[in-house]
């Protein structure tokens, strides 16, 4: 990932984010690679605040730079 953009917040239930983005994804290996499922812990101070969950299939092409949108949720823990 080399950058997000156009972050927007969907919504906000119940202590659980659900997010959109433009990610850009960088893949400069020779095989198309997908991604179907990415699950990140957000941590501050090294202390876990959240977990966000990717929500949409992404197939990144070969040897490519490329613009994704991205729906994710996002867990506040702490």
């Amino acid at each position: 990932i080399t950058r997000f953009k156009n972050f927007e917040i969907l919504e906000f239930k119940d202590n659980v984010l659900t997010l959109r983005a433009n990610v850009v994804i960088n893949n400069p290996n020779a095989m198309r690679l997908k991604i179907s499922d990415a699950d990140f812990d957000l941590k501050i101070n090294e202390k876990i605040v959240g977990h966000l969950s990717q929500m949409d299939k992404i197939v990144l092409p070969a040897r490519s730079q490329n613009e994704y949108p991205v729906k994710a949720r996002f867990e506040l823990t702490n």
